[in-house]
Formats: C-alpha cells, structure tokens, sequence
C-alpha cells in the first residue's frame, strides 16, 4: 500500500528541479509513504520498500538513465530511516530534545564559526561552509520549537524529525556525490554547493514530513493492531478493562 501511494505521488505530485543544467533535485512527498514501512516494520522493510519504489518510479517516470547505485542509496535510506527509528522510539522526550540542540547546534557553531572567520579575513570561506550550516542549524532550531507547539503529537513530531533528517541527510550526501562524480564533473557548479542546495531541501522535507507522519503513524499502527494483530502493545483497550 504504501509503495502504490508513493507511485502515485512519484508520477503526479512530483518535479524536478534542474542544478548545474541537469535534473538532479527531486521535490516530491513520496518520502512520507517510504518512511511508514520503515517506522512500523523496520529496516529491512524499509529499504526493501524504498529500494524497490526507486526501480518502479525509473520504469514509470524515468529521469535520464537509470542508475543502480541511486537505488542502493535508495534502500540504505530506508534502511537509516528503520535504524534511527528503533534509537528513538522508546527513548524519552528529554533525550531526543537534548540530542537535537546538540546536532542543530553544532550545525549552527559550524556556520558561524567559519562566518567569523571570513568576516576577519583570516580564512576565505565559500557560503557553502557559512551560510549553509547556519540555515541547517536554524531550520532545526525551528523543528525544535515547533514540535512545543504540536500538542497532541509533540514526541512522535521531534522523534520522527530527527530521524527523517539524520538518515535523509546522510543519504543525501552520498547521493550528492555519486550525482556529481557521474553527470557533473565538467560543471562550474562547485560540488560544496551542488550538496549544499540538496541539504536544504532534505532539512525543510524532514520538518514538513513529521507532522504528516506524526498523524499516519498512530493511525497506522492502530489499523495493524485490530486488522493483523500487530502491536499488541498499542492496542486498544477491550471492553473488559474499560
């Protein structure tokens, strides 16, 4: 089910975004549908779903040639999606909080740091080391107060953040280097750039798609729970114990 609603959103609710004159920024919400399998089953359903879902959306919408090694990237996203997922489902809300101002912030020191530097002339720097980590660190902060704000769903939003943005920008560096090394080579576009712009978008798809997935994943597990059988521990109480 949730590969076929991914297609769908592949074939109609996807475009591209050409940089460096090819099409290499892919802005779709299938993520949000690849993400339940990996949430609600683990990872190896997660990459499976991903993995395969790359293979189909080539044959049905195919974006230049296809590339095996995307796919692999595919799957190990699906895979980190999984992994991240199990670190932290059943860790507290104060754990998540402090490890998300810990890695945003960073983000945030990095960018400034560098700024500074510049700023005094004393080491050159491309925004892609200033501006960039800056804009990361401050999204993140936004996910942050944001997620204080989302009441009914506030520790499933933070958790789920954190794990679409750890494994989505993991992948999206590997992605970014097999995409440059193969198409870009010969582009003026600078590869410090080309991942920079890719990094944005993943930082922005991982705020929007936690609050779509802090509603379907509940929903999700609910259905599993009286339909299958699944998660006996979520399951709704009977009324016996009423």
């Amino acid at each position: 089910m949730c590969i076929a609603l991914a297609t769908v959103c592949r074939m109609f609710l996807e475009f591209m975004i050409p940089v460096g004159g090819a099409n290499t920024l892919r802005v779709s919400v299938e993520g949000i549908f690849l993400t339940l399998p990996a949430m609600l089953f683990g990872p190896v359903y997660g990459g499976a779903s991903s993995g395969l879902m790359d293979i189909i959306g080539s044959i049905l919408k195919p974006a230049g040639a296809y590339n095996p090694l995307i796919t692999l990237a595919a799957a190990l996203l699906g895979v980190l999606r999984g992994l991240f997922w199990k670190l932290f489902e059943r860790r507290s809300h104060i754990f998540a909080t402090v490890f998300g101002v810990v890695l945003f912030g960073l983000f945030f020191g990095f960018g400034a740091v560098n700024s500074f530097a510049g700023f005094l002339r004393i080491n050159g720097k491309d925004w892609a080391v200033t501006v960039v980590p800056l804009f990361i660190g401050l999204l993140g902060f936004v996910g942050l107060v944001v997620n204080y704000f989302v009441k009914n769903y506030r520790d499933l939003f933070l958790k789920i953040f954190l794990t679409q943005f750890i494994a989505g920008g993991a992948v999206s560096i590997i992605n970014s280097i097999i995409l440059y090394t193969m198409y870009m080579a010969g582009s003026n576009l600078g590869f410090m750039l080309f991942a920079a712009i890719r990094l944005i978008e993943e930082t922005a798809f991982s705020v929007l798609s936690a609050f779509a997935l802090a509603v379907l994943y509940p929903a999700c597990r609910r259905a599993l729970s009286g339909g299958l059988g699944l998660f006996k521990d979520t399951a709704e109480p009977d009324k016996a114990t009423n």
